[in-house]
C-alpha cells in the first residue's frame, strides 16, 4: 500500500494531507482488502480481515473529524448492533438517503468542576456526541468488522496508520475539521459542537493556519502566472 505524501506542520500533529486525498485512500484500500477477503476466504484471508477492520476505524475517524478511541468505541457499537439509529437525512449535494449514527463518549472533556466557595467537587453529565457510519461501510462490512473490533485499540489503530499510510491518527482529525469549515462553510462553533468541544479556540487556531498556508500558495503560483503572461507580452 503506497503511504501518503505529507508535509507535517512544526508545533501540530498535522501532517498536511488534504481530507478528500485521505477519504480516497482509505476507501480504495477497504476495497482492495475486502477484495482478497472474499478471494482467500474468511479463515485464510484474517490477516486482510483485520486491515480492513482498522481501515473502517480510520475511515470512519475521518468523516466524523473524531479522535481515534471515540470512533473504536463508535464501530463496536455499530459491528454489534448496540444503540444504532436510523435516520433519513439530506446529503451535502441534496440527496436524500438513510444513515446509521450512534452517541459515544467524548474523550478528555471535562466531567468534574470544583465550586470555589464550598470546595466541593461537582460530578458533571458526560458529554456525548454523534457519529455518523459512513455509506462506504455496508452491512456485510460489519459482518467481518464485527469478528475482530474487540481486539481494536488506539495505540493498534495508530501503528496501522503510520505503517501502512505514513500517517498518524490526529491527520484524519485536523484534515476533516479544516475541510468542513474552509472548504464546507461550516463555522468553527458548528464543527466544535459536533466534535463535543466545549470552545472552537482550537479550530479557529488551525484551520486559520491551514487557510492561510493555502492562500499563500494560491497567491505565490498566480503571481508567477501573472509574471510568465507579461514576460510572454514583451
Amino acid at each position: 500500500m503506497p503511504k501518503l505524501e505529507t508535509r507535517k506542520r512544526p508545533g501540530t500533529w498535522d501532517m498536511g494531507v488534504d481530507f478528500v486525498k485521505l477519504y480516497k485512500t482509505y476507501s480504495t484500500a477497504m476495497r482492495k482488502f475486502r477484495k482478497r477477503i472474499r478471494e482467500l476466504g474468511k479463515e485464510k484471508g484474517e490477516t486482510y480481515a483485520l486491515k480492513f477492520t482498522k481501515t473502517a476505524i480510520l475511515l470512519l475517524q475521518l468523516i466524523n473529524a473524531s479522535r481515534v478511541g471515540e470512533a473504536i468505541e463508535a464501530m463496536k457499537k455499530f459491528a454489534k448492533g448496540e444503540d444504532v439509529k436510523e435516520i433519513t437525512a439530506k446529503g451535502a449535494s441534496g440527496e436524500i438517503q438513510k444513515v446509521k449514527v450512534v452517541y459515544v463518549r467524548v474523550e478528555k472533556a471535562r466531567t468534574k468542576k470544583v465550586n470555589k466557595e464550598t470546595g466541593e467537587v461537582i460530578q458533571l453529565p458526560e458529554p456525548k456526541r454523534m457519529m455518523v457510519l459512513p455509506p462506504e461501510i455496508k452491512e456485510s462490512d460489519l459482518e467481518i468488522i464485527r469478528k475482530y473490533v474487540d481486539r481494536m485499540y488506539v495505540a493498534l489503530i495508530s501503528m496501522f496508520a503510520r505503517k501502512t499510510f505514513g500517517v498518524n491518527t490526529h491527520t484524519g482529525r485536523h484534515a476533516a475539521t479544516s475541510y468542513y469549515v474552509a472548504e464546507m462553510g461550516r463555522s468553527p462553533e458548528e464543527v466544535a459542537r459536533m466534535q463535543g468541544r466545549k470552545s472552537p479556540v482550537t479550530i479557529y487556531n488551525y484551520v486559520q493556519s491551514t487557510v492561510a498556508e493555502k492562500t499563500l500558495i494560491r497567491t505565490a503560483i498566480s503571481i508567477g502566472r501573472s509574471l510568465e503572461i507579461e514576460e510572454a507580452k514583451e
